[in-house]
């Protein structure tokens, strides 16, 4: 329906995610195939990362230094 052109290798993948229950469903007499999402741990802990994921790659070092009195930070 979505003119995926390697659709038996996406369902191969969704199978092996263990994220989705497959069920299959006879509407009007064709067979189709219904993916529900059961694991709702596995998709918080994805969802986690991938937020994480982008602010890593987004993430900019910065660095203090102080210009000063070097007795400053010597605690004399």
């Amino acid at each position: 329906m979505c003119k995926i052109s390697d659709s038996a290798a996406l369902e191969e993948n969704l199978k092996k995610s263990e994220l989705f229950s497959l069920k299959q469903i006879n509407i009007d007499g064709k067979s189709v195939t219904v993916y529900e999402p059961f694991c709702t741990q596995k998709l918080f802990l994805l969802f986690a990362v991938m937020i994480y994921a982008k602010e890593y790659a987004y993430y900019k070092d910065s660095y203090l230094t102080y210009f000063g009195d070097s007795n400053f930070c010597s605690g004399d």
